[in-house]
C-alpha cells in the first residue's frame, strides 16, 4: 500500500523556509514510518518547526503500539503527531530545519520521500 507513495501530499509550515539534505534524510524516515502508523496513504502531510504532523489516523490499533518501538510519534486529538524531542535531533534556526544528532542518517538515493521533500525544500 505504501510502497509507491503516489498519493503523497508533503508541505512545511511558513515558518519553515529550508530543510537541509541531512534533515531531509531524516524527517523521510520519520516520514515513512508515520504513513505506516497512520494508515492514512492520502494524508495531508505538514512539517512544523517543532513536530510533522500526518493527519487523520485510519489505524485502529494506533493506542496499543508501544512507544520503545516508535518513539516520537504521538496520537494527538485524532492525528498522529511525531516530535522533535529527545533523540529526533532536529532545530530551526533561521526559519530552516537542521539535523543536529551525533550519527549522520543515511537513505538510499531513490528514496521517494526523501527526493520529495529535498527537491521542494532544499
Amino acid at each position: 500500500m505504501y510502497s509507491k507513495f503516489d498519493n503523497l501530499d508533503i508541505t512545511v509550515d511558513a515558518s519553515i523556509k529550508k530543510i537541509t539534505r541531512k534533515a531531509c534524510m531524516y524527517l523521510s524516515e520519520a516520514i515513512e514510518n508515520g504513513i505506516m502508523l497512520s494508515e492514512n496513504p492520502t494524508a495531508n502531510i505538514v512539517i512544523y518547526d517543532d513536530r510533522i504532523d500526518f493527519g487523520m489516523c485510519l489505524n485502529p490499533t494506533m493506542d496499543m503500539m508501544n512507544a520503545a518501538y516508535f518513539p516520537n510519534f504521538y496520537e494527538e486529538n485524532g492525528n498522529i503527531v511525531y516530535r522533535f524531542a529527545g533523540n529526533a535531533c532536529c532545530e530551526v534556526e533561521d526559519h530552516t530545519i537542521n539535523y543536529v544528532g551525533h550519527t549522520d542518517p543515511i537513505t538510499a538515493d531513490d528514496n521517494k520521500v526523501f527526493n520529495m521533500i529535498y527537491s521542494k525544500y532544499a
